[in-house]
């Protein structure tokens, strides 16, 4: 098994323990769903910016949305990339 993505790279007031829905995007990007036992939420972008196929390293971590920064999202379940 190849470890792709850890939340221990996320900041460490974003807790995320529980994924609910993964969604690709263009070229290798991803959406990713979590929230925490604690009730916290977020949205996140994953993006491979050395090509690596991985998801590692911090600067390709995004916080899309964050209960704990906007109090805007509450309990995403299902992700999708939106093409307009």
């Amino acid at each position: 098994m190849v470890k792709n993505w850890s939340s221990e790279i996320l900041p460490s007031e974003v807790q995320t323990q529980v994924g609910f829905s993964l969604s690709a995007g263009p070229a290798g990007s991803l959406t990713l769903a979590a929230n925490g036992f604690d009730g916290a939420v977020s949205v996140l972008k994953l993006e491979d910016l050395d090509g690596d196929g991985l998801y590692l390293d911090p600067s390709e971590t995004f916080i899309f949305g964050s209960e704990t920064y906007s109090g805007q999202i509450i309990q995403p379940h299902a992700v999708d990339f939106y093409e307009a």
